[in-house]
C-alpha cells in the first residue's frame, strides 16, 4: 500500500512492473437514475457483482474512534448492495468507466442475509484532487 486515506476509506497501491497494465477510464459526470455496477469480494465472497442506480449525492459522516473527530464528505448513494469488505470496490457506469469507489454501506447489512439496501461511493471527482495533491496522478 502506497498511501491510505481513512476519511474517504481508500488506499493507493503502487505497482512496479515493466509490463503493460490494463486500466479503466474515469468518468466524473453522471446523473441520478444512471445504472451502475460494482464488483468485489465482500465478506470473503468470490466474484460478487451488484447492479443498481444512482439515487442521491449525500453527506456521509466518518467518525475516527481514536480521536472522536467526525469528518463529513459527499458521496454517491446507490442501491448497489454493499457488505463488510466491499469498501474499495470500484463503482462503474454503464460504459465501465469508474465513477467512484465504494466507501460505506448499510451498517446492519449481512451478506448471509443478503439484506443490503444501499451503499455510498466516494466520487472519482473527489478522489482525483487528493491523488494529484499527493503526486500520485
Amino acid at each position: 500500500i502506497y498511501s491510505y486515506f481513512p476519511i474517504t476509506n481508500f488506499s493507493v497501491i503502487k505497482f512496479k512492473t515493466n509490463e503493460q497494465l490494463n486500466t479503466f477510464k474515469f468518468a466524473t459526470e453522471w446523473n441520478f437514475g444512471d445504472p451502475v455496477v460494482s464488483f468485489g469480494h465482500p465478506s470473503g465472497v468470490d466474484k460478487f457483482i451488484s447492479y443498481g442506480k444512482i439515487d442521491d449525492y449525500s453527506r456521509v459522516y466518518y467518525s475516527n474512534d481514536k480521536t472522536n473527530r467526525v469528518y463529513e464528505y459527499k458521496a454517491i448513494r446507490t442501491n448497489v448492495e454493499s457488505y463488510p469488505g466491499s469498501s474499495g470496490s470500484p463503482l462503474f457506469d454503464i460504459d465501465l468507466n469508474i465513477i467512484g469507489m465504494v466507501s460505506a454501506g448499510d451498517k446492519n447489512a449481512s451478506y448471509d442475509k443478503r439484506n443490503s439496501t444501499y451503499s455510498f461511493s466516494t466520487s472519482i471527482a473527489n478522489i482525483m484532487p487528493i491523488l494529484i495533491k499527493q503526486g500520485l496522478a
